[in-house]
């Protein structure tokens, strides 16, 4: 059982999420239940199941491009100073 809270508390730790005991404990009973969940896959037939062509992805050519909405956009911004908006300094 200890391995499973050292296994729940790795996790959390990388997921940045500060568990309680009691939400560890809770976690750590049920880490045997997904395992054996997750292990019954492995006896899964696929044989049967048709094969997946890789997504080949149709990519644009990467173009900048005026959206035509500048000067909307400006308008409702601060003062511009050339095409930057002037802000007031932060202290």
């Amino acid at each position: 059982m200890d391995d499973h809270h050292a296994l729940i508390s790795q996790l959390a730790h990388l997921a940045r999420l500060k568990l309680t005991p009691e939400e560890t404990e809770a976690f750590s009973q049920q880490i045997p239940n997904i395992v054996a969940y997750v292990d019954q896959l492995k006896n899964v037939d696929i044989d049967m199941a048709p094969d997946v062509d890789p997504v080949v992805a149709t990519l644009r050519p990467d173009i900048a491009e005026p959206s035509g909405v500048e000067n909307e956009i400006r308008s409702q911004g601060p003062t511009m100073a050339d095409r930057f908006w002037k802000v007031p300094t932060v202290k």
